[in-house]
């Protein structure tokens, strides 16, 4: 061959694309095993190639998606580009029981690819706050910091409101929180309420002290009848851990500021969902009757 049929030859070699690895795509929990309100994370992995983003099935009946986020790495061996994807989904356990996680779906070059089904096991919680366990994000574990929703009533008339409050507790210095979800209020008519303003309490549940505060309220209208579900509220918070805050009064300010004591973390935490049973007006109602149910007071 001459030296320009070399040169050629050398020049197409390199100009040809290194053979790509067949993409696969694997499923693993962080934890098997958590307690109801606790926390656990869905690792999706794809190696060779980014493909498109994982097609999760619906895990709504027994946990809460708080979070997602994704870390790529790129290696290049012996001139072949090898691409691998993580994708994490973090969710709180919602309901106790054991579930499967269903094959997850990953599209890809020359059709799809999916992974091995999961089993994750929800425990009952604790006496004292959402759950037992480790903690989930920085030190703080879910009976350390969780937030609750508690209804005035959960079978009212179509048109009835109901008064849902949702409250924080803490067993740790919160500098801030932000409510990053509101909650779901399909079949309902929503009015905020005001919450109170920096008002913050002492309260023990289940022997174990807390500061809880009212971060949101609402007062809800049925528009009409039959089981109405209430999905939860998520919210991000601000937190000094691990140490433990003694409580000033008002922890949620910051009770170590900016000093060195602990380390800042961010934590999320979604309430309980709700069931609230909603039934028909009942026969008979005038013809002036405009749909108003409520507690009356009528003077002359």
């Amino acid at each position: 061959m001459s030296p320009a049929r070399r040169l050629a030859a050398a020049a197409l070699a390199l100009a040809a694309p290194a053979s790509v690895p067949a993409q696969s795509a694997q499923a693993w929990l962080s934890q098997s095993s958590v307690p109801l309100g606790g926390q656990f994370v869905l690792h999706v992995e794809v190696s060779g190639g980014r493909g498109g983003d994982p097609v999760l099935p619906d895990l709504s009946a027994f946990a809460v998606h708080l979070h997602s986020g994704t870390t790529t790495s790129m290696q290049l061996v012996n001139g072949r580009m090898s691409t691998t994807s993580t994708f994490q989904y973090r969710f709180q356990a919602a309901r106790e029981g054991t579930f499967e996680i269903g094959p997850i779906t990953v599209p890809a070059d020359g059709g799809g690819l999916r992974t091995d089904p999961l089993t994750i096991e929800i425990a009952p919680a604790s006496a004292g706050g959402a759950g037992a366990g480790a903690a989930a994000d920085g030190g703080v574990g879910p009976d350390d910091l969780f937030v609750t929703a508690v209804p005035s009533a959960e079978q009212v008339y179509v048109n009835q409101p109901v008064v849902v409050e949702y409250r924080l507790f803490t067993r740790f210095d919160v500098e801030s929180y932000g409510i990053v979800r509101p909650p779901g209020t399909a079949g309902f008519w929503a009015e905020a309420l005001p919450a109170p303003q920096a008002q913050v309490e002492q309260v023990v549940r289940g022997g174990v002290q807390y500061a809880s505060t009212v971060v949101h309220r609402a007062a809800l209208f049925p528009t009409g009848a039959g089981p109405k579900r209430l999905d939860p509220l998520v919210l991000d918070a601000q937190v000094r851990a691990p140490r433990r805050s003694r409580f000033g009064s008002d922890p949620f300010g910051g009770f170590f500021g900016g000093g060195p004591f602990g380390s800042r973390t961010q934590v999320s935490a979604a309430s309980n969902a709700l069931e609230i049973d909603v039934l028909p007006t009942p026969p008979g109602a005038p013809e002036a009757f405009s749909g108003f149910v409520g507690s009356l007071a009528v003077s002359a």
